[in-house]
């Protein structure tokens, strides 16, 4: 799957791309004031579990609240969730969803584990600073911090800091685990 300028779902099939009317609406769907709305992130376990994420203007003052979208096979949910997506410019900046049913997204300011049974949950405790996320289970997740200098390992329900691996004569700025 792929948002095409941002508000567009598209998925291929192999031989086709189609668009997900339904995944585009959450922008003329009256959840607020007309303005911003954005989906940038997204994200497939497989062909039945993806998550989109992104922005949606929550007042009038123009204040982005997080909004994500959930793909289970057959049709889009809506999670107009505080925990991620949120604020000027948007929190979360990477997600990450590796089988149906689990995804982490995380972004400058934290980061959070999505399951289908729960919805989003806040993991941001200890982490300060923070870039790009990756996951090979539900319980081993890594995230980098932006400057490379630290690295947290996830195990299914807190993070453990551990040392970045230094790269010599390359930028410190990390853009993708």
């Amino acid at each position: 799957m792929v948002i095409r300028a941002g508000v567009e779902v598209e998925s291929w099939n192999g031989r086709k791309w189609r668009t997900w009317p339904k995944a585009t609406d959450v922008c003329t769907a009256h959840l607020g004031p007309s303005g911003v709305c954005i989906l940038f992130e997204i994200s497939c376990g497989n062909a039945s579990s993806c998550v989109a994420g992104g922005t949606v203007t929550a007042d009038a003052e123009g204040d982005l609240a997080g909004v994500s979208a959930d793909w289970d096979g057959h049709g889009w949910g809506w999670d107009f969730s505080p925990i991620l997506f949120g604020g000027t410019p948007p929190q979360s900046a990477w997600l990450t969803c590796i089988r149906q049913g689990f995804c982490l997204a995380a972004g400058l300011h934290g980061a959070a584990t999505w399951t289908a049974a729960r919805g989003w949950s806040d993991v941001s405790a200890g982490l300060g600073l923070i870039g790009p996320a990756g996951c090979g289970s539900p319980a081993s997740c890594m995230i980098v911090g932006v400057l490379a200098t630290r690295a947290y390992a996830w195990n299914g329900s807190s993070w453990q800091a551990t040392p970045a691996v230094p790269l010599p004569g390359v930028s410190r700025l990390v853009s993708a685990v």
